[in-house]
């Protein structure tokens, strides 16, 4: 497995006077050489039961039962936490405005897990900030996907971004106080890799 991580792209709005809200996005590209989906196909891989805040059991988490999506998941290692770790580090933007302490403490103290999801026809989540010991998140089409993640200003309601809907794409976004995300408008089954960076939590 090989992560390509782009150029951050740094979206700042009017009326944000003090640059409280900026938000920082990646776009990024998975090589992986096995596929996927007839696994993802299976019905037997699927449950509502991992889901621990959402209340919506359109919301389908994988439950373990398939030798090739776990050899999938080994896959998301300490060194592609580090790679992008690294990478949202050595951007300035994100070292001035949202890290305090050492790169060296960020990686010791920081876990990556990673979860492989299904959003079946009328999921959907409002647009909001995830908690504050996520550094950032990672979200992967394991297939074309029709729909996908969606961001928004702090001070409007229209999208001023959309995350790519290509098998493989994907994007890794900081979490900030302005990063203000929801998905909605599903109309088919949404495959997708879903990783994040937390501290302070086991």
């Amino acid at each position: 497995m090989k992560l390509t991580i782009g150029d951050v792209r740094i979206f700042e709005f009017a009326g944000d006077v003090h640059r409280r809200y900026p938000q920082m996005i990646w776009e990024v590209t998975l090589d992986y050489d096995e596929e996927l989906l007839p696994e993802l196909l299976r019905n037997d891989i699927w449950s509502t039961e991992a889901n621990i805040g959402i209340n919506d059991r359109r919301r389908l988490q994988y439950n373990g039962k398939s030798i090739i999506l776990n050899k999938f998941k080994s896959s998301f290692s300490e060194q592609i936490k580090q790679q992008i770790l690294e990478r949202v580090w050595n951007d300035s933007n994100c070292h001035s405005t949202c890290y305090v302490l050492s790169f060296e403490h960020y990686l010791e103290k920081s876990t990556m897990g990673g979860s492989i999801l299904k959003d079946t026809p009328g999921f959907s989540m409002t647009p909001h900030v995830d908690n504050h010991h996520i550094i950032t998140q990672l979200i992967i089409n394991l297939q074309d996907n029709c729909t996908s993640t969606k961001f928004y200003p702090f001070n409007s309601t229209e999208p001023f971004y959309v995350a790519p809907t290509k098998k493989y794409q994907g994007v890794i976004f900081f979490n900030t106080n302005g990063a203000i995300h929801n998905i909605d408008n599903i109309t088919e089954d949404r495959y997708i890799c879903y990783s994040a960076i937390k501290i302070g939590v086991d």
